[in-house]
């Protein structure tokens, strides 16, 4: 839990509480960068799978 509170200061947990559409424009930005993280492993993973194949 230390690592988590430590990797953002705590003065932006509440600009996000009390700014509600910049809590979800952060929430949609994060959702966008995993769900494009998790598409390129998968590739990279399809492609080393792939290759093992052969």
């Amino acid at each position: 839990m230390g690592q988590v509170s430590g990797a953002s200061p705590r003065w932006w947990a509440w600009v996000l509480l009390l700014v509600p559409p910049l809590g979800v424009t952060v929430a949609a930005w994060n959702l966008m960068v995993n769900y494009r993280g998790k598409r390129r492993w998968e590739e990279e993973e399809a492609e080393r799978v792939g290759r093992a194949k052969l």
